[in-house]
């Protein structure tokens, strides 16, 4: 299975060298050589198949070759939403909501790169401040989606302050 929008080049080989005349059906990009590029763009899962056809400089014709490529839809985002936390207060794992049959990535506070988890990240709430923790989701056929970012704000604790007439408590 190929992600939507994956370049795959195909490369054939044969027994005269290449001497001879290729012919790839159904969305390759060929320059009349052995090789050949698809590339699909999906919204639901497709099916592709490709064939090479090769008739040889002295015109004989080769047995057509075939190739079934599965084109997988890349997912949306998962839905996420941000959250706020009084200064060291007990925060839960951070949770976001997958497409039916995804699964979600964590990538802690890495925008790009970095690995993922399947478990969603404990935001720290010692200090004051705003961190953004990413998150993306995988479907059945390995397609990722762009990563989702949840704003997780830390706000200072207040302090009452009581007044009863002109005294402050």
């Amino acid at each position: 299975e190929v992600c939507s929008g994956t370049v795959i080049n195909l490369t054939a080989t044969t027994s005269d060298g290449g001497a001879g005349t290729p012919t790839w059906s159904t969305n390759v990009t060929s320059s009349n050589k052995l090789t050949a590029t698809v590339s699909k763009t999906v919204t639901s899962q497709t099916k592709e198949t490709i064939t090479l056809s090769y008739a040889s400089a002295k015109g004989c014709v080769a047995a057509d070759k075939t190739i079934d490529l599965t084109f997988d839809p890349i997912p949306d985002k998962p839905g996420v939403a941000d959250l706020s936390y009084c200064v060291n207060v007990t925060a839960v794992p951070l949770t976001a909501t997958p497409s039916t049959g995804c699964t979600l990535q964590w990538y802690g506070t890495n925008a790009t790169g970095g690995t993922a988890s399947t478990t969603g990240p404990t935001p720290s709430t010692g200090t004051k401040g705003t961190t953004s923790y990413y998150v993306s989701q995988k479907n059945a056929g390995g397609c990722e989606s762009d990563r989702a970012v949840i704003n997780v704000k830390v706000n200072d604790n207040l302090t009452p302050v009581i007044t009863i007439g002109d005294n402050e408590l």
